[in-house]
């Protein structure tokens, strides 16, 4: 009546060889426990786990790997604008300083080089500053130059040479040699021997022409001014300033916004991108300038910059010579400098008086997530726009447009540059505006940089025109035109009316610099009176008459 009779024991037969295994007893099915419900996998925690390690990696794998949507949705808008913020700021930081390098990083050349350089001149014949026999003879006139330097072991010595040709005709060959014991000047080929200042003589004469050893080479040919620009960069060390910088910004955003296909458009030149909105309000403001302001006051390579680009636009101002003593150093002490940023720091730091304001800034980011355009603008404390900064680059085929405007309650200044991309050759307009009204215009040809022995050059033909020069008497075009021939840099610069000079240059390598040598006999010292006058025989003045008249300095009896 539903009771069931104990079960025998089981007995397992006797297995020989395995003494000690046990064969498992089991019990009738009717006697078995339930057995536990299936264990359920943990999917929840396991995707939790996932989605904080991709969030961990953002900036890395998930950057790199992921699709930019699923990327904006793991990190949310404002961590996907700072990875690309972060990463385009930087890319640009880094060109920026490549590009301060290559222009004005001759300590980074090497210590023994040169240049030659050629000049002619191209004149108008309607021009009314030159009588026509004049214009002839400068037109017939080639400048050549030769110079050498060598800076090594600390004692620097430099040659340069002369020579001046009517069409294939050499009228004149002048050459100078110059270290910190003697000066050697002479005419070969007019003067059989050099003249010769050393030791007390030297002294007196460099005095006298206060000729400084560090000048001499700039003073030896026209383009060592431009081309020869000494900024001392030190690159990491720039880069590592300017991305500091960066990374104080990106730190400062209070929130962010994306939009979805939002057009860019400069003239006739558009296209679709992604749009991210950023706000940074006033105290976030506030306390990022306070940073990057107490990060410049200390560093000592953008304050070293920022001197040495006053010292090189001091050299283009022709009265700044006046107060050549003053500036002799740095134009700005390091201890002004310090003292300047500390009232910025102070006055910033006194947020009481401060009035209210929120930038807000916009990127567009193209499929490749390279951002395209940005709009910054200052809005005060009645929501009004104070400033806004617009740099916009969109592309379209082979069309690209650049515009960098800068807009406030007083006026709006513009530079639009649009033009066609072919083989790397950019042909196009660029134009510089205020309020509307033109100031600048250049059109410009099959424009390109060009590398020739580690040193850039602008290739290509531009037409300069500036409306509002002539305004002020002044000419109002200036054509440019720039070519590698030969493996020589060319460039012609002109102005219509007026004519064009030519100028080749090209730099000397190091293993083909060779400096010449004088002997004794071929010396004749500043102190030798006697030797000097007779340097000066009636041949060599008659030759000396000949070559003044064919260069139009003296009347043709």
């Amino acid at each position: 009546s539903g009771q069931h009779p104990a079960a025998a024991p089981y007995q397992p037969p006797a297995v020989t060889g395995y003494a000690n295994y046990q064969q498992p007893q089991t019990a009738p099915a009717w006697q078995q426990p339930a057995p536990p419900p299936p264990r359920k996998k943990k999917k929840g925690l396991l995707v939790a786990l996932i989605i904080i390690l991709v969030v961990v990696l953002a900036g890395g794998a998930t950057y790199i790997f992921a699709g930019r949507s699923i990327r904006r949705l793991i990190m949310g808008n404002k961590a996907a604008y700072i990875a690309l913020e972060s990463e385009q700021l930087r890319r640009n930081a880094a060109d920026m300083v490549d590009m301060l390098v290559d222009l004005g990083n001759r300590q980074e050349r090497s210590e023994i080089g040169g240049q030659t350089v050629e000049l002619q001149f191209d004149l108008s014949d309607n021009q009314q500053f030159m009588d026509p026999s004049t214009l002839a003879v400068l037109e017939n006139i080639t400048w050549r130059t030769r110079t050498l330097y060598d800076r090594q072991g600390g004692s620097a010595r430099y040659f340069a040479g002369l020579d001046i040709l009517a069409g294939n005709e050499e009228l004149l060959k002048i050459e100078g040699y110059y270290d910190e014991n003697q000066l050697i000047v002479g005419l070969p080929g007019l003067l059989d021997k050099f003249i010769w200042a050393q030791g007390d003589d030297l002294d007196m004469l460099t005095e006298d022409l206060e000729l400084e050893i560090g000048d001499v080479e700039q003073s030896m040919s026209m383009a060592s001014l431009f081309l020869n620009m000494d900024l001392g960069i030190d690159e990491a060390k720039l880069k590592a300033s300017v991305y500091k910088i960066i990374d104080i910004v990106l730190e400062h955003i209070d929130e962010a916004e994306f939009e979805s296909g939002q057009t860019l458009r400069v003239g006739q030149v558009m296209n679709e991108y992604d749009k991210y909105t950023i706000t940074i309000g006033h105290e976030s403001a506030r306390q990022m300038m306070l940073e990057i302001l107490t990060v410049l006051r200390d560093d000592r390579e953008i304050f070293s910059l920022v001197n040495e680009f006053m010292k090189f636009s001091m050299t283009m101002d022709p009265y700044a010579y006046e107060y050549y003593d003053y500036y002799e150093d740095d134009p700005i002490s390091w201890t002004d400098w310090q003292d300047n940023l500390d009232s910025l720091i102070d006055e910033l730091g006194n947020s009481d008086d401060d009035e209210e304001f929120t930038i807000i800034q916009s990127i567009y980011v193209d499929k490749d997530d390279q951002i395209a355009g940005r709009e910054i603008r200052l809005i005060d404390e009645i929501a009004d726009t104070v400033t806004t900064i617009r740099y916009y680059q969109p592309v379209m085929e082979d069309q690209e447009a650049q515009l960098i405007q800068v807009e406030t309650e007083e006026e709006t200044v513009e530079l639009r540059n649009i033009y066609r991309r072919r083989d790397d050759k950019l042909s196009g307009r660029l134009t510089y505006t205020v309020d509307s009204s033109e100031y600048l215009t250049v059109d410009y040809t099959d424009y390109q940089k060009s590398e020739l022995n580690g040193r850039s050059y602008i290739l290509g033909d531009f037409s300069i025109n500036m409306p509002v020069a002539g305004d002020a008497g002044m000419p109002t075009a200036v054509n440019y035109s720039g070519s590698i021939v030969q493996g020589r840099f060319v460039m012609n610069l002109g102005i219509p009316d007026l004519g064009s000079i030519k100028v080749g240059y090209q730099e000397i390598t190091p293993d083909n610099v060779v400096f010449p040598t004088y002997q004794a006999d071929v010396l004749v010292s500043v102190t030798d009176q006697e030797g000097l006058y007779g340097l000066m025989t009636e041949d060599v003045m008659e030759r000396l008459y000949s070559i003044a008249m064919e260069l139009g300095f003296m009347p043709d009896d």
